[in-house]
């Protein structure tokens, strides 16, 4: 019971820690970390992090510019 509860502990902790996760260096961090820990009942938790971060580089690639030019727009005043 007690094992269970570490591993469903550690799953939701891999889950927030990585988010909001969206660079190639955090991509990179995160599969060196699967490779090189015995994850157990965080095991699936880290392959979902690391598509989630995946998808997250390609939102950040697609949108960088739009968000970049309302930020600008926004902050324009402010100077």
């Amino acid at each position: 019971m007690l094992l269970l509860i570490f591993y469903r502990d550690a799953a939701a902790l891999i889950e927030g820690v990585t988010r909001r996760f969206s660079t190639e260096f955090e991509l990179q961090e995160l599969k060196s970390f699967m490779e090189n820990t015995e994850l157990h009942g965080a095991y699936r938790a880290t392959l979902q992090a690391i598509e989630q971060t995946q998808v997250n580089i390609q939102w950040v690639k697609e949108n960088r510019g739009f968000i970049l030019e309302w930020f600008e727009g926004e902050t324009a005043d402010l100077e």
